[in-house]
């Protein structure tokens, strides 16, 4: 959490550990649940330990644009995803949420 100098919670982020999509769906629903009104970004941290990193970042991919309209032209690096949802405590704004995957799979010689 990154905290403004009038002590709001500005910017939510969760780091998880990489166990499929079911734990990508229920972190973006814990994510939401800690929203506020003057929040505006969120985000979710994954490191993966598994083989076939590239398999994880296309099946994150295909739950976004399925689950949340994702376009992925949107996508500036491989790893990270980018996509806004409507405010869950104010129908009037939109909340942008950002997703990382960070490969930490070691191959063991």
């Amino acid at each position: 959490m990154v905290r403004t100098e009038d002590g709001l919670n500005e910017h939510i982020f969760e780091l998880k550990i990489w166990s499929g999509i079911a734990m990508l769906k229920s972190t973006i629903t814990q994510l939401l649940g800690y929203i506020a009104s003057h929040n505006k970004h969120s985000g979710l941290i994954m490191l993966s330990y598994n083989k076939n990193f590239t398999a994880i970042l296309k099946a994150i991919q295909d739950h976004l644009q399925k689950t949340y309209n994702y376009n992925p032209i949107e996508k500036v690096v491989e790893n990270q995803f980018r996509f806004t949802v409507v405010h869950p405590v104010d129908e009037g704004k939109t909340l942008q949420i950002h997703v990382i995957a960070i490969n930490l799979h070691v191959t063991k010689k």
